[in-house]
């Protein structure tokens, strides 16, 4: 990540032992086989979970934004082969499209992909793309995520299970990110629930 994007300042990519461990008891359940992703970044989710689960396969769905992106890709695909799955362009367009061309649901969810409003869109169609026994994973609840979480389930369209924070930037469960120029220190949170039934 570093060599191709020199100037990015979250270059080095970012993942949290309090989620990761998380994530990783929750793809190992027994009905886990198809997990989706939105927001690559620098794989390291994505890689996570299938290297916990041989059994799953994975389809992400990402913009491609950063010069890192394709080679990252590359790298995942000759590493997981027909296992991993990539889905290019604006996650509001390419889930949809997915969900209409596949029969497969996703059994574990994880969003982190757009941190604006426009992530509402997100929870909408990956409600429609939710297994019976799935669960879905938020993070960054302290961003724009998080308020939108909080609308959806408003709407009924979730139920929150587990809040993991937000936690302050000097809280064991969130160290700081190596960023490209210094410690990016921030309050971080994360949470886990399911979708109910679609409200279109």
């Amino acid at each position: 990540m570093f060599h191709y994007d020199t100037k990015y300042n979250y270059q080095t990519g970012y993942t949290r032992e309090v989620n990761l461990r998380r994530m990783i008891d929750l793809v190992r359940e027994d009905n886990v086989s198809t997990y989706c992703e939105i927001g690559m970044n620098g794989g390291h989710s994505v890689a996570a979970m299938l290297e916990a689960n041989p059994r799953v396969t994975a389809h992400v769905f990402d913009t491609m934004q950063f010069n890192y992106s394709r080679p990252i890709v590359d790298i995942l695909s000759v590493h997981y082969g027909s296992r991993f799955h990539i889905h290019m362009g604006k996650s509001q367009k390419t889930v949809r499209a997915w969900h209409k061309q596949n029969s497969s649901k996703c059994d574990l969810i994880y969003m982190d992909g757009d941190h604006t409003d426009a992530v509402m869109h997100d929870f909408k169609n990956m409600q429609k793309c939710a297994s019976y026994h799935h669960r879905v994973v938020v993070d960054d609840i302290q961003m724009r995520p998080g308020v939108v979480m909080k609308q959806f389930q408003e709407m009924q369209g979730m139920r929150v299970i587990e809040k993991y924070g937000p936690f302050s930037p000097n809280a064991k469960e969130n160290p700081c990110m190596r960023g490209a120029r210094g410690p990016i220190c921030i309050p971080w949170g994360f949470a886990i629930g399911e979708f109910m039934e679609s409200i279109g």
